[in-house]
């Protein structure tokens, strides 16, 4: 097994990504198992010595109920010297394991899903809030999230305001999408950002629905980072207010200019509550003729405020797969009106859909604490949170009907 998110130098953003590795790791390679676990990295002590010690210190907590992180990694480096190597990968350990007692472990088998949604739908044992299991996870998740120390020194900028639908629904320094710099200030803005997916970093683009004066950034950035596919989870008018200015041609075969690229409908068809547009994008300064195509799907049953059914989001994320098989490896963009709410909501659903089918788990709390630290506020509250569970749910479901089915005939 490969971990893929510690950068070059430093320690993961993510505290808790290294443990949910290692229980990935532990689920294939239980401790009960005699056969030695083989651990490596470059120099075979920084890194190696940081997981060796998590997996150690997690072990003891569950067994005794304690911690000795300081005597553990000393008897270790009798073993081997060196190992965790530097004040930061001693100080993320801890970090690490302070935010799984704070967490808990809230991945679970998809199987579990249901008897997962019912004890979370019931009020916390103990807990005198009186909160349900959704209510009082979300509420950790708010607590741990507002701990991520972010800039926003570009989306707060007055030259950059009248490029913010909400001013405060911004993306911070960590994670914004930038567009080619031009000669005027801000010419590199746009209110998106980078969100790391199950398979891939960077795999989503989370992007506000775009104002009459960005859908032309919208369009750049969407051919500057080579997206295939946007995912549009709003309308562009909702309950009186403007959520997203128009940024196709209307009609099919119909063509249109945004800056200095050029899109044409190739094709729209029409799938229950989905609208799946195929466009052509070309530049019309460029030289040789490069066109590129980008499938548009848009959901037309998620109210602002309001939640769909579950059906309509597996209907969604199933043409999703089929038009990115024609594009792998390529950003993906996804839109609602602020870029937050119904955006997060789906990114999470995505990512743990495509999880659950290459592990069999989901953990909906990490991936959401994960995708806050590129974006705030994304999942915006314990119903949506309920939600990504309910989608999960109803996919398993779907097997269980089907192999019922299977035994009727």
């Amino acid at each position: 097994m490969l971990y893929t998110a510690w950068p070059d130098h430093g320690v993961p953003r993510n505290a808790m990504s290294l443990i949910s590795f290692i229980h990935r790791v532990r689920r294939e390679h239980p401790v009960s198992l005699t056969t030695p676990l083989l651990v490596h990295c470059s120099a075979g002590v920084g890194r190696t010595g940081t997981f060796i010690l998590l997996d150690v210190a997690m072990q003891q907590m569950k067994r005794e109920g304690t911690l000795s992180v300081f005597q553990r990694l000393k008897n270790m480096r009798t073993q081997r010297m060196k190992l965790v190597q530097t004040q930061a990968q001693y100080v993320f350990i801890h970090d690490s394991l302070s935010e799984l007692v704070v967490c808990g472990e809230t991945d679970v088998a998809a199987g579990n899903i249901r008897i997962r949604m019912m004890q979370l739908q019931k009020p916390v044992p103990g807990d005198p809030s009186g909160l349900i299991g959704f209510q009082k996870q979300f509420e950790t998740l708010e607590e741990v999230s507002s701990q991520c120390e972010a800039s926003y020194q570009e989306a707060k900028a007055k030259y950059n305001a009248g490029k913010n639908r909400f001013p405060d629904k911004l993306p911070n320094e960590l994670g914004r999408v930038r567009l080619r710099f031009g000669p005027k200030p801000g010419s590199d803005y746009i209110n998106a950002s980078f969100i790391d997916g199950y398979k891939q970093r960077k795999a989503y683009i989370a992007t506000q629905g775009p104002m009459e004066g960005t859908v032309a950034d919208l369009w750049r950035m969407i051919w500057e980072h080579n997206c295939s596919c946007i995912v549009m989870l709003c309308q562009t008018q909702e309950k009186g207010q403007v959520s997203s200015h128009c940024f196709w041609p209307e009609g099919e075969k119909e063509e249109a200019v945004y800056g200095k690229l050029r899109v044409g409908v190739k094709r729209v068809s029409h799938h229950g509550d989905i609208i799946e547009r195929k466009l052509e994008v070309e530049d019309t300064e460029g030289r040789g003729g490069v066109q590129k195509t980008v499938s548009l799907m848009q959901l037309s049953s998620w109210p602002p405020g309001e939640l769909p059914h579950p059906t309509a989001i597996l209907s969604l994320v199933d043409l999703l797969t089929k038009a990115q098989r024609g594009s792998p490896g390529r950003h993906t963009v996804i839109m609602c009106s602020d870029g937050v709410g119904r955006t997060g909501t789906f990114i999470c659903i995505h990512s743990q859909l495509e999880r659950l089918k290459t592990e069999g788990v989901v953990d909906f709390f990490q991936a959401a604490k994960s995708a806050r630290i590129q974006r705030a506020a994304l999942v915006p509250d314990a119903a949506h949170y309920a939600f990504c569970h309910d989608v999960v749910a109803t996919y398993m479901d779907s097997f269980e009907t089907y192999a019922n089915f299977k035994e009727v005939v």
